[in-house]
């Protein structure tokens, strides 16, 4: 049977000969198009077709028989070894695959409008920090020296999974120093982002069935993540006062007690007091995300709530994602003593390295250097000008819209729409179409509120382009109120 069909090496996506010649005949096997059993041409009569070296189609002839899609018989040929048909595997099963428990949890995504692109985003990279401003041949200077720092790699027999002790230690003695906490290195486990830490304190903590309080508003990813998990969630509504303890029956609490997403407000000392009692007669734990907190316009950065933590109750989870670069994805877990090794078995079951040894010794420099807080000192200096002109275009084109929340951390702004629901969809669209949208809040309750909430994102976008925005905004609020 001649099995040849036309091979264009020119137009293939494979760099050599070989390769094109072997996924040619492999796909003519997968496909079908050559019957179980089928003599292939010899590789002389392989050669001549298709122009190439005799050893080269030998080579092919190897490869897909250690493949097992031919086999060969000493004096008879080179045969087709493999039949999809055979064995039933072309025609796709209607059978739906079979998914876990925990898979049928995951929240289901709220579906939404394919976005239309404005001229003036307020959402999206605007709760990230603005790039333009890192210092990148700073950074790239401190990657250099990384490089340099490990060699030590190459003569120690093995890897502390926790991350490498010099980042560990520059974290303690930063922490230490910006936020008055301390803390041993060895509590510390460098992780993959915050989500990473709340997934895994997620498997070590909850049961299905247990109930774990948020905040209300609070991350729509942390909420799906503690309900694919097993639990039920309890609302901690953020009150006008602020955060409100109540006699929850819970053993577990997330908060964002230093910059709360997506309000801003800050959890007095009174509230901290009172959760910690709460937890400690409750036997409970709480995982404290430090969100944001760097970004402070008045003022250091807030005392953390593990700070208080006399009891050893609190985790306390931070990134670098937002005061160096996002695309790192570097954050680490402050553990309780008697949660670090269940903290570190758990994430080892993923797998034993953690991020990246280079970018790791480069944090650690860049903090030891005083760069990082270098960088952030002139971060706030920025993010303040750009905050201040968004509040005098509020007051001087946008007064009578939002109630704003005046805030001291954070690169957003929150606000409660002050009318009706229609006028809001009005006012949203309207704006849409001559070029300014921001984020909806409601997405971010456990209850949806009646009353429309909105966040503003505000890092990306310089002076005039904030000034230009708002007062379009207020030109088509009087149009629409």
């Amino acid at each position: 049977m001649n099995i040849f069909f036309t091979l264009d090496f020119e137009k293939s996506k494979y760099k050599y000969k070989y390769q094109a010649l072997y996924h040619f005949i492999r796909d003519l096997i997968l496909n079908g198009k050559v019957k179980i059993d089928t003599r292939l041409p010899s590789s002389r009569e392989m050669a001549v077709k298709y122009n190439v070296n005799r050893n080269t189609v030998k080579q092919v002839f190897e490869m897909l028989i250690a493949d097992g899609y031919v086999s060969s018989v000493e004096g008879s040929g080179t045969f087709v070894a493999y039949s999809p048909t055979k064995f039933n595997l072309i025609e796709k099963s209607s059978t739906n695959l079979r998914l876990s428990k925990w898979s049928k949890r995951i929240p289901s995504s709220p579906s939404k409008e394919k976005p239309i692109k404005a001229t003036i985003d307020f959402g999206g990279a605007g709760f990230s920090p603005n790039l333009s401003h890192f210092p990148i041949q700073d950074w790239k200077k401190t990657i250099y020296e990384a490089t340099r720092e490990l060699n030590f790699l190459t003569e120690i027999p093995g890897y502390d999974s926790k991350g490498l002790i010099q980042l560990r230690e520059a974290i303690s003695a930063y922490i230490h120093r910006t936020r008055g906490m301390s803390t041993d290195p060895s509590q510390i486990i460098i992780i993959n982002g915050v989500m990473q830490g709340i997934g895994i304190l997620s498997q070590l903590l909850i049961d299905e069935g247990d109930k774990v309080v948020v905040e209300e508003p609070s991350f729509s990813s942390i909420q799906g993540n503690f309900i694919t998990s097993g639990a039920t969630l309890i609302s901690a509504p953020i009150e006008p006062g602020g955060f409100s303890v109540k006699d929850w029956d819970s053993q577990l609490i997330y908060v964002t007690p230093s910059n709360q997403f997506p309000t801003g407000k800050v959890m007095s000392l009174e509230q901290r007091l009172n959760l910690l009692q709460w937890a400690k007669k409750k036997n409970a734990i709480i995982i404290e995300d430090d969100y944001d907190s760097e970004f402070r316009r008045k003022g250091r950065p807030i005392e953390p709530l593990k700070v208080l933590d006399y009891e050893d109750r609190v985790v306390f989870l931070g990134t670098f994602a937002k005061s160096i670069l996002p695309h790192l994805r570097i954050g680490y877990a402050i553990l309780p003593s008697d949660l670090v090794d269940e903290f570190l078995r758990a994430r080892n079951l993923f797998g034993s390295y953690t991020t990246s040894a280079l970018e790791q010794m480069a944090i650690a420099l860049f903090i030891k250097s005083g760069k990082l807080e270098r960088h952030l000192r002139r971060l706030n200096r920025i993010y303040s000008l750009k905050y201040e002109a968004f509040m005098l275009a509020i007051k001087t084109h946008l007064p009578d819209a939002f109630d704003w929340l005046d805030t001291d951390a954070g690169l957003h702004l929150f606000a409660s729409w002050k009318h009706s629901s229609e006028k809001y969809k009005e006012f949203t669209k309207e704006c849409l179409a001559r070029g300014v949208q921001w984020e909806s809040a409601n997405e971010y309750y456990l209850n949806p509120p009646k009353q429309q909430k909105a966040i503003f994102g505000f890092s990306h976008l310089d002076e005039q382009e904030i000034e230009e925005a708002v007062k379009l905004m207020g030109e088509v609020f009087e149009k629409v109120k």
